[in-house]
């Protein structure tokens, strides 16, 4: 269990949640709470899908999974949603660390705050309060079961069930008892992929962010050596050979029209360009600081 971040609570039903948000909430993270609008919300939906299941089979719900679909379930002793997560909580491997465990409990507490899945209330207020005490559960790299991340979520109920250790290895239940109007339900979602694919974009949008310093760099870097290089085989003074390469290396304006007459023709990516040609306004800022730069080295 870690101490939450002392900022304004992430209001789900109200807020945002973008892969920036998942990021910043698994480096470091707040508390959630929920949108008056969600209980009641959810509360009806609740009560609307227990209204259709009583009037046919309802998959998961009133029968089986899988190749028991057909087969309708015996909840004579109320134990059928317990038998199901109890059975697919299956993982297995490597746990792939924390900053995903706890993305991934904020995503699915924000796929269930929007209503649609059936699941009764007490099992997002479960799961927030879990959120809030900072609990984080095992999100481990082998056992995907058919088309959801099954396998992780069943191991995160049966977390919150007191059944399993939280990742810390304590033991801490949040919910009594999952009915078969709320396992499946909860199970049912690639909340772990979303998670894990939301913090490889934030990742990469840091690394595109260093890339175009990088590039600069190269840019005049190569640029300048190069033109250094020239001018000292022609017997310039190294003075004024490093000042002028330093001049020489800034991007000049020809190389925005030939970027933007390249990607018109579809001879390079519109995004190619664009990243290129911020490469090259940036070289084309720092002309002045180039510069005073070879002043100081002629």
């Amino acid at each position: 269990m870690v101490t939450l971040v002392a900022v304004e609570p992430l209001v789900l039903g109200r807020d945002t949640v973008d892969s920036g948000t998942v990021a910043r909430f698994a480096a470091t993270p707040s508390r959630v709470t929920l949108h008056p609008d969600v209980a009641a919300a959810v509360r009806t939906n609740a009560l609307e899908a227990n209204a259709a299941a009583a009037t046919g089979a309802a998959y998961g719900r009133t029968t089986g999974v899988g190749a028991n679909r057909d087969v309708a379930a015996d909840d004579s002793d109320d134990l059928h949603g317990m038998r199901l997560v109890r059975s697919h909580a299956t993982g297995a491997g490597t746990v792939l660390g924390v900053e995903l465990g706890r993305a991934t409990m904020l995503i699915r507490a924000h796929q269930l705050a929007a209503p649609g899945s059936g699941a009764p209330l007490d099992v997002l207020e479960a799961l927030t309060a879990a959120i809030n005490d900072g609990r984080v559960p095992p999100v481990r790299a082998l056992g995907g079961i058919g088309t959801g991340d099954i396998a992780v979520l069943g191991e995160v109920a049966l977390c919150l069930l007191g059944e399993r250790p939280w990742l810390d290895g304590e033991v801490r239940p949040y919910l009594g008892h999952i009915g078969g109007n709320a396992a499946l339900a909860f199970m049912s979602s690639s909340a772990p992929t979303i998670a894990a694919a939301a913090l490889a974009a934030a990742s990469l949008r840091g690394l595109t962010r260093s890339s175009l310093l990088v590039a600069v760099v190269a840019v005049v870097g190569v640029k300048a050596i190069v033109t250094f290089l020239l001018l000292r085989v022609a017997q310039t003074g190294r003075g004024t050979a490093a000042e002028t390469g330093l001049l020489m290396g800034s991007p000049s304006e020809t190389t925005l029209i030939v970027l933007a007459t390249a990607a018109q023709a579809q001879l390079i990516l519109p995004s190619t360009a664009a990243f290129w040609q911020t490469v090259t306004a940036i070289g084309l800022t720092i002309t002045p600081l180039l510069a005073k730069a070879g002043n100081l080295l002629s």
